[in-house]
């Protein structure tokens, strides 16, 4: 339930940045942030295929993810069985969309 919330405030936030009728007072975050959000509590939550599922949107949409973006898959990959290659496909990927690992 909580995760069907943080999706409908995902994209009411889409929604508003699209129609760039907010009150400028107020911070709206850019979607990677709404994403990364999302794909965490996902994670928390063991739903693994469902944070990947986020990464293959937010390659669609060609938004630019950041090192912390990466970091949560990371920790999704670790919990997977053949944790090795899923992260070294993961490199890949961050090597094509020109992300720096942090660590």
């Amino acid at each position: 339930p909580q995760l069907d919330r943080a999706k409908l405030y995902l994209r009411k936030g889409e929604e508003l940045m699209r129609r760039q009728k907010f009150d400028f007072r107020m911070e709206v975050a850019e979607p990677l942030y709404l994403y990364t959000a999302l794909m965490a509590g996902y994670s928390r939550l063991g739903r693994f295929r469902d944070t990947f599922s986020v990464l293959g949107i937010l390659r669609q949409r060609k938004i630019r993810l950041s090192a912390v973006t990466f970091s949560i898959l990371q920790r999704c990959c670790f919990s997977r069985l053949d944790a090795a290659t899923d992260v070294r496909q993961l490199l890949r990927i961050m090597e094509q969309m020109g992300v720096t690992p942090e660590t």
